[in-house]
């Protein structure tokens, strides 16, 4: 089986959150749900998400935003 994947850095800048937090979203999150360790060359693997998996920390955000818990989006940039 074949999986895409793409790395909290990328998800990151998608859902308008910072990687920091995005990544503590990720730590309940189980390879099932979608949140995966890729490993290159290197010794580190880094965070990913597959498709399946972004859902969950942008619904996350989405609530928290909206219970006034998180930055808004517009408020990242500046």
């Amino acid at each position: 089986m074949v999986a895409i994947s793409a790395a909290i850095s990328r998800i990151a800048a998608l859902l308008g959150e910072d990687e920091a937090r995005l990544g503590e979203l990720s730590i309940d999150m189980l390879p099932e749900g979608g949140c995966v360790s890729d490993h290159g060359v290197g010794e580190n693997g880094v965070c990913a998400f597959t498709r399946f998996g972004i859902e969950c920390p942008r619904d996350s955000i989405d609530e928290a935003r909206r219970a006034g818990r998180a930055l808004p989006k517009d408020a990242k940039s500046k």
